[in-house]
């Protein structure tokens, strides 16, 4: 009734293996993960003002990441993080964390509100010059030949496209035949990607040379170049579905991989990587979607590697919440992570592992 005086050496036995298989079953779904997921990136969480939100805007290739960081006080500071991650503030208070750019060269090129509500356009120099551009309603990209490409209003107030240096000053970049353009990106051969209606009211993708001047790109959804001439973005081709693309003028359109739908925020560097945000399917979604998906997740689309998935390597709680802003010619990626609600937010730079 009480059991056999052998049957607690049996107990001890089975709690001991107990003991030690649950160990070894957590380090094996650990090892199997990292084997489906390695770590391709480091992410750095970069320093605050004090503020609730500080947010990564731009890097260039020395690893200088210029972004905006919310004071104790409320407002939004222009600030840069050197190659030691360490926090400049550049000042420029403003109320709104506006849209920077950093070139090689240290020169910041940006817009921001005024007192008054008026956006104006500055760049400036790693000494600390301003010079603005008050004709400028938003910058697309700044090269590193220090030339800008943006939208302004012409005389008439409709926006145009326009490339501007210091030398030549402003530079309408033509229209399409309607009356309205805007520029998208810029490249160091001072190449320009923009997009406008037609006299027949279509939009239109171009791509602006200083040699050759205006050419029509087929894809309607292109949102970045690089200097190799390769603009970037999605296209649908009907049944055969969506696609991420690259297009250049001379070679035409260029499949990368399928998905239901790329949609924004398309980066790509010189090295031909492409970040983008993807949607992704779950088979049990036609159950419920609102557990099973779709969702969308960020990916890296390298041309040795293929896809990798950007959200992997992050943890599980900041995957839905973040938004990747810049990739610079090394890899690097520069990034906000948000609370679920909004209201804070951290600035980080996913640096690739070495040897990844």
């Amino acid at each position: 009734m009480y059991g056999t005086p052998h049957s607690l050496p049996n107990i001890t036995q089975r709690r001991v293996i107990i003991c030690l298989a649950v160990p070894a079953v957590v380090a094996g779904c650990w090892l199997v993960h990292r084997v489906l997921h390695p770590r391709h990136y480091r992410v750095i969480i970069l320093p605050s003002l004090g503020g609730d939100i500080t947010i990564g805007r731009t890097i260039n290739d020395h690893g200088q990441i210029v972004g905006a960081a919310e004071t104790e006080d409320g407002d939004y500071h222009l600030v840069m993080w050197d190659q030691k991650r360490k926090l400049h503030d550049l000042g420029l208070s403003q109320k709104s964390a506006g849209r920077f750019y950093i070139n090689n060269a240290g020169q910041i090129a940006g817009s921001i509100q005024d007192p008054n509500g008026d956006r104006r356009t500055f760049v400036r120099d790693p000494n600390g010059y301003m010079h603005w551009l008050p004709t400028f309603i938003s910058v697309a990209g700044l090269n590193n030949k220090g030339q800008i490409a943006g939208t302004a209003k012409d005389a008439d107030g409709v926006p145009r496209a326009f490339l501007w240096d210091r030398v030549g000053g402003l530079r309408d970049l033509g229209d399409r035949g309607g009356k309205e353009t805007r520029a998208l990106a810029i490249n160091d051969r001072g190449q320009v990607l923009g997009r406008g209606h037609t006299a027949t009211n279509h939009l239109e993708l171009f791509l602006w040379d200083p040699n050759d001047g205006v050419k029509a790109l087929e894809p309607p959804h292109l949102q970045d170049l690089n200097n190799n001439s390769y603009a970037v973005g999605w296209h649908s081709f009907g049944r055969n579905g969506t696609y991420l693309v690259t297009c250049r003028a001379d070679r035409g359109v260029t499949k990368l991989f399928k998905d239901e739908r790329v949609w924004d925020d398309v980066l790509a560097n010189d090295a031909n990587q492409v970040v983008c945000r993807v949607t992704r399917h779950n088979r049990w979604e036609r159950f419920s979607k609102r557990f099973f998906g779709p969702w969308q997740t960020y990916v890296l689309w390298d041309p040795n590697e293929g896809s990798i998935s950007l959200d992997e390597q992050l943890s599980q709680r900041r995957r839905r919440h973040w938004s990747p802003s810049d990739l610079n010619n090394h890899g690097c990626i520069v990034a906000t992570l948000f609370s679920r609600a909004g209201t804070k937010g951290q600035a980080v730079l996913m640096e690739p592992v070495e040897g990844r």
